[in-house]
């Protein structure tokens, strides 16, 4: 079981499961370059259909928000003993 993914750029993960004793080199950089060309196959038939991404998500999609506290609050956001992010 290999599984890679990635950017058109590079790897940003990959896993593999052996069972069996030793991997040669030479089946792995040949993994690799099928998983690379496999890559590039479905990130140029998303960028067909897909030139561009939205540039916002339906209502019902998750966000992330992001918001900087100053060192001053932080007690109250996280409570006494941690009651709040507990809660």
């Amino acid at each position: 079981d290999f599984k890679v993914t990635g950017t058109a750029d590079g790897i940003t993960a990959c896993q593999m499961d052996i069972k069996v004793k030793g991997l040669s080199y030479e089946i792995l950089v040949n993994a690799l370059k099928q998983a690379r060309d496999g890559r590039l196959h479905i990130l140029s038939k998303l960028t067909d259909t897909i030139s561009t991404p939205n540039g916002d998500v339906k209502g019902h999609a998750p966000k992330m928000v992001t918001r900087r506290i100053p060192n001053e609050f932080i007690g109250a956001l996280i409570g006494p003993g941690g009651k709040n992010i507990q809660e």
